[in-house]
């Protein structure tokens, strides 16, 4: 589970255990460890005391922000680059593969076949 959780629904002990484990080697008692651990714990607290904390109200909060991060996402979204992104390799060896059979072929019309010691693939 997410620290930050832990703390905020009060599971101390196992937030600080989480701590332990990740910077000291399972010693709850290791001076970085208890250090993160009181310092996220007072920002946790620290966020109680402002108020409540909803989608709700982080629209009302943040309203400005949060339009400007949506519209970068939709119009990332919209301009198709992540599926651009994702299929460009693939696109890309096809393309070398057929300019290389292309050649290929140029070779053997031309009789410049046997000048190639290794063939194309």
């Amino acid at each position: 589970m997410c620290l930050r959780w832990l703390l905020d629904n009060d599971h101390d002990e196992e937030g600080l255990v989480v701590l332990a484990n990740l910077h000291g080697g399972g010693d709850v008692h290791n001076e970085r460890a208890v250090n993160e651990y009181r310092d996220i714990k007072a920002a946790v607290l620290m966020e109680r005391q402002e108020g409540e904390r909803s989608y709700a109200d982080m629209f009302k909060r943040y309203k400005k922000r949060l339009f400007i991060a949506m519209s970068a996402q939709a119009f990332a979204q919209l301009n198709g680059i992540n599926v651009i992104s994702y299929y460009v390799g693939c696109a890309y060896t096809r393309v070398r593969l057929c300019l290389l059979t292309n050649f290929r072929h140029l070779l053997c019309l031309s009789k410049l076949d046997g000048l190639v010691d290794k063939p194309f693939s």
